[in-house]
């Protein structure tokens, strides 16, 4: 055991960013990989975690998720993942602090590239009309990285909420990464083409494929066939779905409250954090925030109590709403931490008109 304990860190490191769902004994390991994580006595870990901005006593699966595993997976998108190997097994720190700042750095250039190749997939959808239209979005450029593909087509199947297969086309072939949205099964539509296709694997909602170039059009035309039949007009699995946990008052929204749902943690895949919903809050303050406005930040009053609100990737919200529009929200409550106070933060997963119905 106690051989084993020494590996726990790395253990819910890689648990966590490889997706791996949070039940049973990986849950626990990861419960339990997180404490060793926070008190690391590996050098590369410890500056990495420093690198990217994560109090140390404070490190949960999130930061793990969003911080730690998007640096290490970095590189070997962009470069090699020896720097990644390199960083986790080094013994020196200074060659740890080293390859901790490399990782940063390259993890920028993802984030930048990343938001330009989005752009062009999207011009790419649209210059073939409105993809609402479509059963399954299809984009194979001779520009994009390979190894951001997937990355790509995750962000648009969420901007969408449709299945979407991103492709690199050039004159060696065609490889490519699918993400598809809750009840179409995405391998299996490529299992459904797989005579044009040279290798494909994956799982529901994910799947990497690789084709001849002279099938990429055939492929195209059998998987919208599939897609069609699959999601016609009109079927209620276009349609986003967020189940709430529990109606509350903003008021009940106390540090003794939100620390008491901390206790759910380690949330993740399969296990998600819970999600609260208030209604009729009034909005008295929002504005974009990101370098591109890409995010929007809110205050929400609910009567005599008020709450700081964050909305990822949703920077629209500043667009669509006023100061003084009643809203209702969907949201997971946290404690956020900022020069040695703290207070609680709303994470808002869903926003509309106080009123409108089911969106």
């Amino acid at each position: 055991p106690a051989i084993a304990e020494q590996f726990l860190d790395l253990v819910a490191l890689g648990t966590v960013a490889d997706i791996v769902p949070l039940l049973g004994e990986n849950r626990a390991l990861v419960r339990h990989g997180l404490e060793t994580l926070r008190q690391t006595a590996r050098p590369g870990l410890r500056a990495l975690i420093s690198a990217a901005g994560v109090t140390p006593e404070r490190l949960g699966a999130q930061d793990i998720a969003f911080r730690l595993g998007p640096r290490l997976n970095a590189a070997g998108r962009l470069e090699s993942a020896d720097l990644s190997l390199g960083l986790l097994t080094a013994t020196d720190p200074v060659e740890g602090r080293t390859l901790a700042a490399r990782l940063n750095e390259i993890n920028q250039e993802r984030q930048q590239l990343l938001e330009r190749q989005v752009a062009a997939a999207t011009a790419t959808l649209e210059a073939e009309g409105d993809p609402a239209e479509r059963p399954i979005l299809f984009v194979a450029r001779d520009d994009l990285n390979e190894g951001i593909v997937g990355l790509i087509a995750s962000r648009l199947a969420e901007q969408f909420y449709l299945p979407t297969l991103v492709m690199r086309a050039n004159g060696e072939g065609v490889r490519g990464s699918a993400r598809s949205i809750e009840g179409f099964h995405v391998t299996r539509a490529l299992e459904a083409c797989r005579e044009h296709l040279t290798r494909f694997g994956g799982h529901a909602m994910a799947a990497g494929f690789s084709l001849a170039t002279e099938n990429l059009e055939p492929f195209r035309r059998a998987l919208e066939e599939h897609a069609a039949a699959c999601l016609p007009a009109g079927s209620p699995l276009l349609s986003r779905r967020l189940d709430v946990d529990v109606r509350v008052p903003l008021a009940a929204l106390t540090m003794e409250s939100v620390r008491a749902l901390a206790s759910l943690e380690p949330c993740g895949e399969a296990n998600p954090p819970a999600v609260l919903a208030t209604t009729g809050l009034t909005i008295r303050d929002l504005r974009p925030v990101g370098r591109e406005g890409q995010h929007c930040r809110l205050f929400l009053a609910d009567g005599s109590a008020g709450l700081a609100a964050i909305a990822f990737r949703m920077g629209e919200i500043a667009e669509e709403y006023r100061v003084g529009d009643v809203v209702d929200v969907a949201y997971t409550p946290s404690v956020n931490a900022y020069n040695g106070s703290e207070s609680v933060q709303l994470e808002v997963q869903a926003i509309r008109r106080h009123g409108a119905g089911a969106q």
